[in-house]
């Protein structure tokens, strides 16, 4: 059972930092390729929300005795997909005003101005 769990841990791992890359990538484009990323990675979102919930589907199946490691790794991995999820807010317009820090991760998102529509 930790196999699958941990296979699907590599999967969230390699989605999870193709999704941070687009998402940086994202305010330097513009109309149709803009909206095609915005909307890969709204996919790609729901992937990883997939992939947390067989996660913890894999989690409950472990006897107690063994499960405390795989709920920290999983607290960490929700914690992860939050701070994806809030660099990404779930909106229909994005814009291209960002403020991004030094470790990558994109602030600040600003709705489009109505002639983006």
């Amino acid at each position: 059972m930790s196999s699958d769990f941990e296979s699907y841990e590599q999967d969230f791992a390699v989605l999870t930092a193709d999704i941070t890359g687009r998402i940086g990538r994202v305010p330097k484009l513009l109309g149709d390729e803009k909206k095609q990323m915005v909307a890969n990675i709204e996919k790609q979102l729901e992937e990883a929300r997939e992939l947390l919930e067989q996660m913890e589907l894999e989690v409950r199946e472990i006897p107690p005795q063994s499960r405390g490691m795989y709920s920290s790794r999983m607290r960490s991995y929700k914690q992860e997909m939050g701070k994806l999820e809030a660099d990404f807010p779930e909106e229909g317009n994005w814009c291209s005003c960002f403020q991004a820090f030094g470790n990558g991760r994109v602030q600040n998102w600003m709705l489009f101005m109505e002639e983006e529509k």
